[in-house]
C-alpha cells in the first residue's frame, strides 16, 4: 500500500464519523482496579451479552472491582472460539479498567474459555434479571420464541435503515449541488416510523420497504431507535418524540390504537391542541429537546394541516484527547468546490486507525468514552466529491471500518478544519425518487391513524440540522416533522497523511447496529 501524501492539489474528501466504541480498542486512560499497570490480574467472567464485535460479561469474585460489568471486543474470544452468551471465561489483563460505564478492560493479555454454558451455576443463577439493558424499549408482544429469527429480524431493520440513510444522502447532496448538506436519516426514519404506525395496506408497504426494506411493522418498531437507545456507554444522546393533533373536529379524532402504539415503541407525547395557535409552543418544544441548537423547525403551520409528528434529536460529545494549542493553526487553507481558498482554523493530530480501499484514504479520531469516534475518509486523486458520494453504499462503509489498519505501529498525519453548518430542506422530493410515493398522493391509506373515515395524506417532511466540529468535538441536532393534512380525494511503522483540506463528507453512525444517525456534506467553510 502506498504512503498518501498531499501537495497543493484538487482533491475532495469524504470524512466520516462514526461510533466505533467497542469494536475499535485502546485507550489510555483508567482508573483504578486490582493490580498495577502492566501487571497480569486474573478473574473469571461470564458473557452476559453479544452484539456484533463486541460483548459484555460479568466479573465474578471479591466483588473488589470498580464496575460489575465490563465490555471487550469479541475477537479476544473468537481466536479461541465463536463467543456466545453464557461462556465462563478467565481473563488475564493488566489490572486496570477503562473509565467509562460499563467499565473496559485496558490490556489483555489472554482469554480462557471455561465452559461454553454456564447458566447453572448458582453464583450467578440471577444475572439473567441484571436491569443493565432496562433503556431497552418493551419488546414482549414481538419477540418470537425463536431467538435466531429475532436476530435476523434485528440484521434486516437495521441493515434496511442504514442503507435508506446512505441513500436519502446521496439523493439531498446531488440536490443541493454545491451547497453544503447534513442529514440525519436516524431522524427521518423515526419520524416516519411513528407515521407508519397509522398506515395500512400498499401505503404502509412502501413506506418500510423504502425505510427498511422490510414488510414487518412490529421488528420495525422494536428496532429503529436501537442506536438511540440502547446505551452501553456514556449518554451522548438526546432523543426525543411528540405528536401534535388538531383538537377541533371529530374528523381528526386519532384512533387508540395508533396512539398506543406511539407511546410504546417511541416514547410520543401526545398533544391535542388547536394546531392555528400552537406554532410557538411547538416550536419552544424543538428548542428545548435540541439544547438550543435548532431554536424552531415551522414558519407556520397550513389551515389543512390536523397533525404533526416530530423526532428531535441532539448529540454532544468531547474528543477523548483534545486538541492543544500547538495542534491548532488559525491560517490554515480549505479549497473549496467553487476554487476558493478559505482561511480556516485547522486542526493536526497523530491517530492510530488508518482506512483505505481501492479510491479512499482516512483516518478514526475517538470521542471520549470510545462509544463513538470520528472518521474521516478521502476520495484518491483525481475521484471527485460528486463521483465518490454516487458510488457510496452502506456496505462499502462497512468493509472500510471492518478493514481498518490499527495499532501503536500506525501513525496518521491528520489534519480536520474546524466547520459549522445548517442545512434545511422539505425531504418528499427525495423520498419520492426512492419509491415512497402513495403517502404524498391522495390515495394514501392512514386508515390505522385516524378514527373517522375521511381522505388524509403526508403533507410535507421538514427537516432540519446543525452541526459544529472544533477542538473540543462535536455538536450536533437534527429535527424531522411530518405533517398530516386532509386530501381532496384519494504495513508496519508505516506513516500516512490524510490532510482533509477539501470538500467532505461526514457522518455520525452507531457502527454497532450499522445505522447513520446523521450524515453531511461540507463543500464551504466560510
Amino acid at each position: 500500500m502506498n504512503k498518501h501524501t498531499k501537495s497543493k492539489r484538487i482533491v475532495s474528501f469524504i470524512c466520516i464519523c462514526m461510533s466505533l466504541a467497542l469494536m475499535l480498542s485502546g485507550c489510555s486512560r483508567s482508573s483504578s482496579a486490582p493490580g498495577a499497570a502492566d501487571e497480569k490480574v486474573s478473574v473469571q467472567a461470564v458473557v452476559i451479552k453479544v452484539s456484533n464485535a463486541v460483548m459484555f460479561v460479568q466479573t465474578l469474585g471479591d466483588g473488589s472491582f470498580a464496575h460489575e460489568y465490563v465490555y471487550m471486543p469479541s475477537s479476544y474470544v473468537a481466536e479461541k472460539k465463536e463467543p456466545k452468551e453464557g461462556m465462563l471465561l478467565k481473563i488475564t489483563f493488566d489490572g486496570l479498567l477503562m473509565e467509562s460505564y460499563p467499565a473496559q478492560f485496558n490490556k489483555v493479555y489472554d482469554v480462557e474459555v471455561l465452559s461454553d454454558e454456564y447458566y447453572g451455576d448458582e453464583s450467578i443463577a440471577d444475572w439473567r434479571d441484571l436491569d443493565f439493558f432496562e433503556t431497552e424499549p418493551a419488546t414482549e408482544d414481538i419477540t418470537t420464541s425463536d431467538p435466531a429469527q429475532d436476530e435476523k429480524d434485528k440484521e434486516t431493520i437495521l441493515g434496511g435503515i442504514a442503507s435508506f440513510g446512505v441513500e436519502l444522502f446521496k439523493k439531498e447532496a446531488a440536490a443541493a449541488g454545491d451547497k453544503n448538506v447534513f442529514v440525519s436519516p436516524q431522524s427521518v426514519a423515526t419520524a416516519l416510523g411513528m407515521t407508519a404506525n397509522g398506515a395500512a395496506g400498499e401505503t404502509l408497504s412502501q413506506m418500510l420497504s423504502v425505510l427498511a426494506g422490510t414488510d414487518n411493522l412490529s421488528a420495525f418498531n422494536k428496532y429503529v431507535n436501537t442506536a438511540l437507545t440502547d446505551k452501553d456507554g456514556p449518554d451522548l444522546f438526546k432523543n426525543a418524540n411528540s405528536v401534535w393533533a388538531e383538537s377541533n373536529g371529530d374528523d381528526s379524532k386519532l384512533k387508540e390504537s395508533f396512539i398506543d402504539s406511539i407511546k410504546k415503541y417511541y416514547d410520543a407525547e401526545i398533544n391535542k391542541v388547536d394546531l392555528a395557535s400552537s406554532l410557538d409552543r411547538i416550536n419552544s418544544w424543538v428548542n428545548e429537546k435540541t439544547d438550543g441548537m435548532i431554536p424552531q423547525i415551522l414558519n407556520e403551520i397550513d389551515d389543512n394541516v390536523v397533525l404533526l409528528l416530530i423526532n428531535a434529536i441532539a448529540f454532544q460529545a468531547k474528543w477523548e484527547k483534545e486538541y492543544q494549542d500547538s495542534q491548532i493553526d488559525h491560517d490554515g487553507e480549505f479549497y473549496a468546490s467553487n476554487g476558493k481558498t478559505q482561511t480556516v482554523k485547522m486542526l493536526k493530530s497523530k491517530e492510530n486507525i488508518y482506512l483505505h480501499d481501492e479510491d479512499t484514504t482516512g483516518f478514526i479520531k475517538y470521542y471520549e468514552g470510545h462509544r463513538y469516534a470520528f472518521a474521516a475518509l478521502l476520495p484518491s486523486e483525481g475521484t471527485s466529491i460528486t463521483d465518490y458520494i454516487g458510488g457510496l453504499t452502506n456496505e462499502k462503509l462497512t468493509a472500510l471500518i471492518k478493514n481498518a489498519e490499527r495499532g501503536d505501529d500506525i501513525s496518521v498525519d491528520a489534519w480536520l478544519p474546524a466547520f459549522s453548518c445548517e442545512y434545511e430542506n422539505e425531504l418528499s422530493k427525495s423520498l419520492k425518487e426512492m419509491g415512497m410515493n402513495l403517502p404524498f398522493e391522495a390515495g394514501c391509506d392512514l386508515s390505522e391513524m385516524f378514527s373517522s373515515s375521511g381522505a388524509y395524506k403526508v403533507d410535507k417532511v421538514i427537516h432540519k440540522t446543525y452541526v459544529k466540529v472544533d477542538e473540543k468535538g462535536t455538536k450536533a441536532a437534527a429535527v424531522t416533522a411530518v405533517s398530516v393534512s386532509k386530501s381532496a380525494a384519494p504495513p508496519a511503522s508505516e506513516i500516512y497523511e490524510v490532510h482533509l483540506d477539501r470538500p467532505f463528507v461526514y457522518m455520525i453512525l452507531d457502527t454497532r447496529t450499522g445505522v447513520p444517525v446523521f450524515m453531511g456534506a461540507l463543500l464551504s467553510v466560510n
